[in-house]
């Protein structure tokens, strides 16, 4: 998956990874959220103008926002690519 935007954006008091990458639909947001206490499975979620799934991971949790189908499977790429073995303050 092309990744074509990585920065580090301030959220919830913590500077967490903000991703954009390309699928066949066009660009999706992701946001990786080792902070977030979340568990059970995956949800959707439409709210302030954002829409997406907020996607339980080995540490904390996954935002990826976007509307159709490739949600679910952009998450499950993003998670398999994630390393979370590196400590959880070390610079990503």
């Amino acid at each position: 998956m092309l990744v074509s935007y990585a920065a580090g954006c301030k959220f919830r008091g913590h500077v967490i990874p903000h991703l954009v990458v390309q699928t066949g639909h066009g660009p999706v947001t992701v946001m990786v959220l080792a902070e977030e206490n979340v568990r059970g499975k995956p949800e959707r979620f439409d709210e302030g103008g954002f829409r997406g799934v907020v996607v339980p991971a080995p540490r904390g949790a996954l935002v990826v926002l976007g509307q159709d189908g490739d949600v679910k499977s952009v998450a499950a790429t993003v998670l398999n690519a994630l390393d979370y073995n590196a400590p959880a303050d070390s610079a990503w």
